[in-house]
């Protein structure tokens, strides 16, 4: 099938079966707000025993796993060739092109998760071309907020970009003090797990200002440097203050009209 074909349209993924494999809430609701706009339905499990449990039952079509998280995942589902007709299209999820890859996978997807890398490893997968939906939602108006490059990420879904905004809000609010504090007690395992989620998260919303200053910070905790991580954190503070005051004002002035309803559009 030629890349210009005209027919490929995301109507060939409607009603398409998904089982996803994460313990990322980020990744679960980012995926299944993508998927849901072609059709896809959606299955969320975050243990390997439900997923083996699920395809034995009612095998999907796709099987979509972060591979960093369940590396053991795909050689266990194999394993059921012999019990099953077809087994579902395997792709992974990994964080890194450097990163081992079991056989055989469908597909891959490397994160941050664009929508066209994402929709075009399914379609791919059954000999098919992606192209990508859209919608409008009001969003916050930040300048350390790059909602542009946030929804691009997100294929332009706004409403799913929102729900983002707001679960970013809700739980990195306490983010700088809570490193704070596991630096006071010489947790640097809490602080870099913290610091390294943080600039993951940061970079999908297009906040720049707080990736850019939990970068160097990610580095002096994974490097166990507490005096130089203590020195960064006070430039990550702010930067994560400003993106929260500023989420705050939007979510106010959204009270009256919530920033995402049942609507795309």
């Amino acid at each position: 099938m030629s890349q210009t074909d005209p027919t490929v349209t995301l109507e060939h993924l409607n009603n398409k079966q998904l089982l996803l494999l994460t313990t990322s809430l980020y990744d679960q609701m980012l995926l299944e707000g993508l998927l849901g706009q072609a059709g896809v339905v959606v299955t969320i499990t975050q243990d390997l025993a439900s997923t083996l449990q699920i395809i034995e039952q009612t095998p999907p079509n796709f099987l979509l796993v972060d591979l960093n998280q369940f590396p053991e995942a795909i050689e266990e589902v194999n394993v059921l060739e012999g019990l099953l007709e077809e087994l579902p299209l395997l792709i992974g999820i990994v964080s890194s092109s450097s990163d081992p890859l079991p056989q055989p996978l469908a597909g891959v997807l490397y994160k941050p998760i664009s929508p066209q890398q994402l929709f075009s490893a399914l379609l791919t997968s059954l000999h098919q071309l992606p192209p990508a939906p859209s919608s409008p939602i009001e969003l916050p108006n930040s300048a350390h907020i790059d909602t542009q490059e946030g929804l691009m990420r997100l294929g332009g879904n706004r409403k799913t970009y929102a729900r983002i905004l707001t679960l970013f809000g809700d739980n990195q609010r306490q983010v700088a003090a809570e490193i704070g504090e596991a630096l006071l007690d010489h947790d640097l395992d809490t602080a870099h797990r913290l610091a390294h989620t943080v600039k993951g998260l940061a970079g999908s919303i297009g906040a720049r200002n707080i990736q850019q200053t939990a970068i160097p910070l990610d580095q002096a905790l994974k490097a166990g440097d507490i005096p130089q991580a203590t020195a960064l954190l006070a430039p990550f503070s702010q930067a994560i203050h400003a993106v929260i005051s500023d989420l705050d004002q939007w979510r106010k002035q959204s009270e009256t009209t919530p920033p995402f309803g049942t609507s795309d559009t």
